[in-house]
């Protein structure tokens, strides 16, 4: 063979295993279930119904009547911690919720495998506005929810939460990051 064509030929398989990276590291699914959260002596700490270990972020949500609503969150910022998200929790406090993190904004997929609650999905744009709410997205369902809009951050919180707290899609939200998360 040539030279120029073996080097087209790695040319190429570079390209696939660059395009193969990205669309694995980018593009999975965000799953819904249990994130333990290591605290400073090393032993895990599950956050759901335990009011003594309360999370330092929070999510205001702020309807068009300017009424905010505070939830506290875990956060989910690495691939590992987006992927296991809130399984295999069997309940949550109606306070409480899990804060999905992301890079840069896209249109992000997030189904319900292996979680026993019933969930809405909020997708956030990265000027903090609510661009799609999945209603009550039922526990075991591997129905793919994709935002409609690119967002850049996503809240998990007890189905029906948006319905009894007045939260739409276009209403505005103020995220607070503790040290922890970097924010």
């Amino acid at each position: 063979m040539k030279t120029h064509t073996i080097v087209a030929i790695i040319a190429i398989v570079i390209l696939i295993a660059l395009s193969a990276w990205y669309v694995t590291d980018h593009s999975s699914a965000g799953h819904s279930g249990q994130v333990d959260n290591n605290n400073s002596n090393g032993t895990t700490t599950d956050l759901s119904n335990n009011t003594s270990a309360v999370p330092a972020d929070t999510v205001d949500f702020i309807n068009s009547n300017g009424t905010r609503t505070t939830v506290y969150t875990e956060i989910a910022s690495t691939e590992q911690e987006r992927e296991q998200g809130l399984m295999n929790r069997t309940s949550m406090d109606e306070d409480h919720g899990m804060l999905f993190l992301f890079d840069y904004e896209a249109r992000y997929s997030f189904w319900m495998k292996d979680t026993s609650l019933s969930l809405d999905i909020i997708f956030i744009s990265g000027d903090d506005t609510i661009v799609d709410i999945y209603h009550n997205a039922k526990p075991e369902d591997e129905t793919v929810f994709t935002s409609r809009s690119p967002c850049k951050y996503v809240v998990e919180v007890n189905g029906g939460f948006s319905e009894r707290h007045d939260v739409h899609i276009g209403d505005k939200v103020k995220i607070s990051y503790s040290e922890r998360s970097g924010g």
